[in-house]
């Protein structure tokens, strides 16, 4: 994978967790505080699938950390983790990830369709 390539994707993965963070500040944080959380992976190679659930454990693990200061009681963080780990594989838009991700949701490889995140 070409670096403008890796630092685009690495680019639309920091935006996505900038923007999930807000959002779920927004929904259960103070007001005014941005929590955010980055997640490097310019190490790993998209191209194998060792990258991918690498990749996937990242963002996923970076949802958490997220999610934790707003825990609810009735809901707990899974909704919250759910959301910010779907939305950030959605904009990173690898098909790869997103196959990875359903099939990780249960969806299966059925659940990809061309042309769509």
């Amino acid at each position: 994978m070409n670096i403008i390539l890796k630092n685009a994707t690495f680019s639309a993965v920091a935006f996505v967790c900038a923007c999930l963070i807000m959002n779920s500040a927004a929904a259960g944080g103070p007001i005014g505080e941005t929590l955010k959380q980055k997640v490097i992976y310019s190490d790993l190679n998209l191209d194998r699938a060792e990258g991918i659930a690498a990749l996937y454990q990242r963002v996923h693990a970076a949802a958490a950390r997220v999610c934790s200061p707003i825990e609810s009681r009735e809901t707990g963080l899974s909704p919250c983790i759910a959301d910010a780990t779907s939305r950030a594989v959605m904009t990173i838009n690898n098909p790869a990830l997103t196959a990875y991700s359903n099939v990780r949701k249960g969806l299966g490889q059925s659940a990809l369709v061309a042309g769509q995140p």
